[in-house]
């Protein structure tokens, strides 16, 4: 755990795939190059608004609904 803590920079390293290339303009939060504070600011929002225990129950009527269409 320790190492996570001293070398998160180098190991939060992201390869982009070649089909990233065909937009070049978009920067998004998956595929950024490196632990910029843009990138700290979406890594924050995600976890704390985004995927956040509240918010995924708050969505749990829509995954049922959405699971119902499927099937």
């Amino acid at each position: 755990m320790q190492i996570l803590k001293t070398q998160d920079r180098h190991l939060s390293g992201r390869i982009r795939p070649d089909a990233f290339n065909l937009n070049p303009t978009y920067d998004g939060l998956v595929w950024a190059h490196d632990c910029n504070e843009h990138w700290k600011i979406l890594r924050t929002l995600c976890r704390v608004e985004i995927f956040s225990a509240k918010s995924i129950e708050a969505q749990s009527d829509l995954r049922n609904e959405k699971l119902a269409q499927l099937l």
